[in-house]
């Protein structure tokens, strides 16, 4: 069919978490991983993050030869169950590769805590929630669809789930897969 979407297995899954710097010491559980292949990995550590914090991502680079659209799902563990709440998900754009520069919505660049000032969140893209139900202390699914404008970005989690999330790290990240149309 000339209309399916698809992952593109061309293009390097962005993964983002707290690895350790390698994703073999540092790997979700079976049933909670979203990596697919060998993703690059960009540091955040969302361990612990307080119920209306925020935490901001290393900046990363999409490539010079990138996707048009990029799906995002995630996988978060709560420190306790919730109910009807969220995770939102912002990306900072930047055409400059230093974490320093170029950046919006004053974030730094570098894994951090970040306060979540709704005048700053709307100078980023929204990209989606994860939205919590009662089920599970972990929760996984699609966040959205991103058309990266400009090659680097950084990432901010707002978390709204009205739980701290778990201080295990393991289970928490966040991917980027490109998506491709047609045959």
């Amino acid at each position: 069919m000339s209309n399916e979407s698809r992952i593109s297995n061309d293009i390097t899954q962005i993964a983002i978490g707290n690895f350790g710097g390698t994703l073999t010491t540092s790997s979700p559980t079976a049933a909670n991983n979203l990596f697919r292949g060998v993703p690059t990995e960009v540091q955040m550590n969302p361990s612990a993050v307080a119920d209306t914090a925020a935490r901001q991502s290393a900046k990363f680079d999409f490539g010079s030869i990138r996707g048009v659209t990029y799906q995002c799902r995630a996988t978060f563990e709560l420190a306790v169950v919730s109910v009807n709440k969220n995770i939102a998900i912002f990306l900072a754009p930047s055409s400059n590769g230093t974490a320093g520069n170029g950046n919006v919505g004053n974030t730094t660049g570098a894994d951090s805590a970040y306060t979540p000032e709704p005048d700053l969140l709307a100078q980023m893209i929204y990209v989606g929630s994860l939205s919590i139900d009662n089920n599970s202390v972990i929760q996984t699914g699609v966040v959205g669809t991103y058309v990266p404008m400009l090659q680097y970005a950084n990432l901010v989690i707002v978390n709204s789930s009205g739980q701290a999330l778990a201080t295990a790290t393991t289970e928490h990240h966040i991917v980027f897969d490109a998506i491709s149309y047609g045959t």
